[in-house]
């Protein structure tokens, strides 16, 4: 073996290692993470769509940040091992072997100088380390790392072909709307500041109004949309689309979408996507009803309508005014009806950050014990090829060195 290909082992395993490990405590740490999250959300129930969505965000970042946390800290850790091995080889060589037969300073054969440096290696760790239980413990977590990366590459490939998909659904058997229609986004448009171009068309592929893409947005309308609506139910429809638009959630639904599907192994991401999707739903539906002349009870209304022409459910990366979970949606905003006092948003950014930083403090001690993952890695390690005569040259021992050393 190479010592280029003695490298590339060496960086595998510390990767492969080091991802189970991250995967272990993103499980571990993220349940934990999940269960005060819902204790927070639930003392935000009674504030805005906005500080619960703000705080589902940022949850889900923190639930990656523990896995790259975690991911790193054993990699740093396993530099300042590998430092300590080489420091047990060059004490050893300076020293001398038992039976010098080989051509490694002190007398040492690279087979035996590695196998002492393990021993003493063991004799510095909890016995429970010792032996070959970390090294099942490395090769079980690199197993568990290697499928993983497996089942999400493929998941990332699969979003990515269904976001391919949602863009060639919005040029396809496309037709325009009538006049009706580019009137109402034109004013809709202005009231909602939303002042980059946006796409308006008719296609016979989509069962309820959607939007597809975030840097060039179409909304796509079915045909029974189209000319069924009458036009207080199409501005409706139109106010909700352009919502989503002016607060960026196609672009986040895509980020999302791939948070969930590199960590689908983990529960906490499930229910976090579901609340999250909710969430943008309600904010959206704030945002739009209060942009149109009828007010609640016409946005209500066309929801209603439009429930009644769906068919299929909208991909979970498109934006659709009539998407999950309708009854709730209705619910909830006959309930904001009644009580028309809006929460402060300051009081609102306020609560959030807080939450956050109640969420952030434990993740901050979630890498620190990181002495079994790097051990595992470690035994893997020590058993490759290692370069002796540059860690003698390195430490100063010599070929020449006395063999004739006593012996611990």
């Amino acid at each position: 073996m190479t010592g280029p290909m003695i490298d590339a082992s060496r960086w595998l395993l510390t990767v492969l290692h080091s991802a189970g490990w991250g995967l272990v405590y993103s499980l571990v740490v993220g349940g934990g993470l999940g269960g005060l999250l819902w204790l927070l959300l639930a003392a935000l129930r009674d504030r805005s769509a906005w500080a619960r969505y703000a705080l589902c965000c940022g949850a889900i970042v923190l639930l990656t940040g523990v896995f790259a946390q975690s991911f790193t800290s054993i990699r740093s850790a396993y530099a300042g091992h590998t430092e300590l091995v080489e420091s047990y080889a060059s004490k050893l060589m300076a020293q001398g072997a038992p039976e010098p037969v080989g051509d490694l300073p002190g007398g040492w054969t690279p087979e035996a100088l590695s196998r002492e440096v393990e021993v003493r290696h063991d004799h510095d760790l909890s016995p429970w380390l010792s032996g070959s239980t970390a090294y099942g413990l490395g090769s079980l977590l690199a197993l568990l790392a290697a499928l993983w990366l497996l089942v999400a590459c493929g998941r990332l490939l699969s979003l990515g072909r269904a976001h391919f998909a949602l863009q060639r659904l919005a040029t396809r058997a496309t037709t325009p709307v009538d006049q009706r229609w580019e009137r109402l986004m034109a004013d809709l448009r202005t009231r909602l500041d939303v002042w980059h171009p946006v796409s308006l068309a008719v296609s016979s592929h989509v069962d309820s109004p959607m939007l597809i893409g975030w840097w060039k947005p179409t909304i796509l309308l079915s045909v029974e949309a189209h000319d069924r609506l009458d036009d207080a139910e199409a501005e409706a429809v139109l106010a909700h689309e352009l919502a989503h638009i002016r607060r960026g959630d196609y672009a986040v639904n895509l980020l999302q979408s791939a948070v969930e599907a590199v960590f689908y192994f983990h529960p906490v991401t499930w229910w976090l996507g579901q609340r999250i999707r909710e969430e943008r739903e309600f904010c959206s539906d704030d945002l739009a009803h209060r942009s149109i002349d009828g007010g609640v009870g016409v946005y209500l209304r066309a929801l209603a309508t439009l429930e009644g022409l769906r068919g299929r459910a909208a991909p979970d990366l498109a934006m659709a005014a009539n998407g999950r979970p309708l009854l709730r949606r209705m619910q909830r905003l006959a309930a904001l009806d009644r009580n028309r006092r809006r929460p402060r948003v300051d009081v609102d950014l306020l609560l959030v950050v807080a939450a956050l930083v109640a969420l952030w403090i434990p993740t901050l001690h979630a890498a620190r014990s990181v002495e079994a993952p790097t051990v595992a890695i470690m035994k893997h390690d020590m058993r490759l090829p290692r370069d002796f005569e540059r860690v003698a040259a390195a430490a100063g021992v010599h070929a020449g060195s006395d063999r004739e050393v006593s012996h611990d």
